[in-house]
């Protein structure tokens, strides 16, 4: 009996430790913005840090900064508070405080522990780019945009400092060992020493060659441990320079291609350097190349070593490799950074989501379990996929890249076609930017941008049909009418123009937008376009898709619209705004109410898209995540049809409302008998609505 007791406390017991664990795994679920369900991906990756301990990795991303196990690289954590891309990350030397800074021009500093936000730290002027913390953890350090280099006690998070001297953008800092001095390189192409006791510029490092205003400028300075040996490196200069830190002779330049980070191992014997496609390791006393770690296949960001200086890890941007530092050895991997959610759509099938990020890859997601199921790969590694969009029957997915379109089978896996997406012998310019299905699966239209500015139609995706021509600009997005037949096409020179795809022809050009007109899409019943404006223009406006009359203009985001999408019913429009926006709006499309403004997107939201049920909003955006949004369609509410202004009354404003759109032609609220014109027969209609005494004003 006893032992069986002890059986089923040992049970409880390690049930008990492994719900953490268990409920650790659902990271699509952590710190989701209000309103959300889910979150696919986890941001591109920015700077890593290992905890003091050597026991957790914090990897500073586009969305937050996510703790990760340094040994079994299971998530932890996820801190989020930044409203923008985080810069810079830092822990305290006791590792009880992680540091932040962030293009959304505020430092933090988190307890590293439980998540908990300690402070907003202020004194600056527009945004950090890099922080560090002194070796007794008794300042902060930040080096940013407004040309200084600020100092912070973070106990109480007063302001201490700012260091001036620099004459462009500070890029980064370090402390050295003994916590007395501060190293910092700036686009001023001059790396600067201060005495942390008084705050006196020390000394000047001016060995970087100049290559202009713009092109020039330190991107990299870290102390040795030993406090002996400062290390620098230059935007657009090949190699590492290395400098005695006492006396600023310069002591080696090692000779590498450009590099885009750097780390000293603990013992100070190693160096590793990061760059495009490479991480190499050097040996400090000597010069020499040691080895050449790879893996990644692309430009790498990011390296730190481990405490125990056994291990290295790397980013790319998409993944984190750690590697043995003595052997080279690759030992474990982070995924999940996807390049994911700059263009989304919905398969036919409502619960299939394809999203794409930077490269030539697009990911396959079930938006059911918010489980990432597969990924199609491109054609060629160079070019980016612009645009994605599924055939009506959801076998054949179309992506457009560079001057090619790419035909996926979604059942089987694999690119089936590729197709020139130009006519004639070449074709100069931004490439294929927009690609649609018409929705009876007839044609797959192209839209390219600036130089060619050409609409393309293919029947089936395989024959030419037909160029359209005509936009002055480039083309930036495009959209099938339900009819088949009607082609939308919004471009940079701020229209929008109509075409008949079956007759090749020109139907209407509509004017109005002030700045590029960035997204464009139909009602499902086809009778309403909706088109968003640049960041001059910060409008979404409707038009009748008849006649191209403008209907109503949608104000309320505070940049440009970057993507607009009906709800299945066509009640709804929702709208992503652009960089300085980063918001949804939901509008009522009957009365252009606005209906609510979704948060959470630290970038521009990019795509917007309701699957086929009209229960779930996807929105994908620059920030390299997908965020899912239960939605509830707008109830409908029965009116009568000579309640023409929709105030739920027939009276006298019903009839002014008819009088102020006499003659007008088309679908639109003041024809009553729906003949397709406003005349004396819908004033009639209305006018004996108010006879009979149904919602009749009282009388006098």
């Amino acid at each position: 009996m006893r032992t069986m007791q002890l059986s089923v406390l040992m049970l409880l017991l390690t049930l008990t430790l492994c719900l953490p664990y268990i409920s650790a795994q659902d990271y699509t679920q952590w710190h989701l913005p209000e309103g959300a369900r889910a979150r696919l991906g986890k941001g591109h990756i920015g700077e890593i840090k290992y905890s003091p301990d050597g026991n957790r990795l914090a990897v500073a991303s586009s969305i937050g900064i996510w703790l990760y196990d340094a040994h079994s690289l299971v998530e932890l954590d996820l801190f989020t508070g930044h409203t923008d891309s985080i810069t810079s990350i830092a822990f305290s030397p006791d590792g009880s405080t992680l540091a932040s800074s962030s293009y959304d021009e505020t430092v933090r500093l988190w307890d590293a522990t439980t998540g908990r936000l300690k402070s907003v730290l202020t004194g600056h002027v527009d945004f950090i780019y890099s922080i560090a913390f002194s070796p007794d953890g008794s300042l902060l350090a930040g080096g940013g945009l407004d040309d200084s280099v600020h100092l912070w006690d973070p106990v109480n998070g007063e302001h201490t400092a700012a260091l001036s001297g620099h004459t462009h953008t500070v890029n980064t800092v370090a402390f050295s060992p003994d916590g007395k001095t501060l190293a910092s390189g700036a686009w001023d192409n001059t790396v600067r020493l201060w005495d942390i006791a008084t705050g006196k510029q020390k000394s000047t490092f001016m060995g970087h060659p100049f290559f202009g205003a713009y092109a020039s400028g330190i991107s990299q300075v870290a102390f040795s441990p030993d406090g002996q040996t400062l290390v620098s490196a230059a935007f657009n200069e090949e190699g590492v320079r290395l400098w005695d830190a006492v006396t600023g002779e310069q002591k080696r330049h090692l000779e590498m291609d450009k590099i885009t980070n750097l780390a000293f191992s603990p013992d100070g014997k190693t160096l590793a350097t990061s760059g495009q496609y490479t991480l190499d390791l050097w040996d400090v006393a000597s010069g020499e190349h040691t080895a050449a770690l790879s893996g990644h296949g692309r430009f790498v960001g990011s390296v730190a070593f481990s405490p125990d200086g056994q291990t290295l890890v790397s980013e790319d941007g998409e993944r984190l490799f750690l590697w043995d530092a003595i052997s080279g050895e690759q030992k474990g991997a982070i995924t999940g950074h996807l390049p994911n959610g700059r263009r989304i759509a919905f398969a036919p099938d409502g619960r299939t989501l394809a999203s794409v990020g930077s490269r030539h890859i697009v990911h396959l997601w079930d938006i059911t379990t918010a489980r990432h199921t597969t990924t199609l790969i491109g054609a060629r590694v160079d070019d980016w996929i612009s645009s994605i969009a599924f055939s009506p029957d959801g076998q054949t997915l179309a992506g457009g890249s560079g001057w090619q379109i790419w035909l996926w089978d979604v059942e089987k896996r694999y690119l089936k076609t590729v197709i020139k997406g130009f006519i004639g012998s070449g074709a100069s310019g931004g490439g294929i930017v927009a690609v649609a299905f018409s929705p009876d699966g007839r044609f797959l239209a192209s839209g390219s941008g600036h130089g060619d500015r050409k609409v393309q139609v293919w029947y089936g995706g395989r024959t030419h049909k037909v160029t359209l021509t005509g936009h002055r600009e480039g083309i930036t997005s495009i959209a099938f009418n339900p009819d088949s037949r009607t082609l939308a096409s919004g471009s940079q020179d701020h229209t929008v123009r109509l075409w008949d795809v079956v007759s090749g022809t020109h139907k209407t050009t509509l004017t109005g937008h002030t700045d590029w007109v960035k997204s464009v899409a139909f009602s499902p019943d086809g009778k309403t376009l909706a088109s968003g404006g640049g960041r001059d223009d910060k409008t979404v406006r409707l038009w009748d898709a008849l006649t191209g009359t403008h209907k109503i203009t949608l104000r309320g985001h505070t940049d440009s619209v970057e993507s607009v999408a009906f709800s299945p019913d066509g009640r709804t429009l929702a709208s992503g705004g652009g960089r300085d926006d980063r918001t949804v709006h939901l509008w009522e499309v009957d009365t252009g109410g606005h209906t609510q403004t979704l948060t959470g997107h630290t970038a521009t939201v990019s795509a917007v898209a309701f699957n086929i049920d009209g229960d779930t909003l996807a929105t994908g955006s620059w920030d390299n995540t997908v965020l899912l949004w239960d939605f509830t369609p707008v109830a409908v509410v029965a009116h009568r049809a000579e309640d023409v202004n929709r105030d739920g009354t027939v009276n006298l404003q019903d009839l002014r409302f008819i009088a102020s759109h006499f003659g007008r032609q088309g679908a639109n609220d003041a024809d009553v008998n729906a003949d397709g014109v406003v005349n004396i027969a819908d004033l009639v209609l209305v006018a004996g609505a108010l006879e009979t005494g149904d919602d009749a004003p009282p009388a006098h």
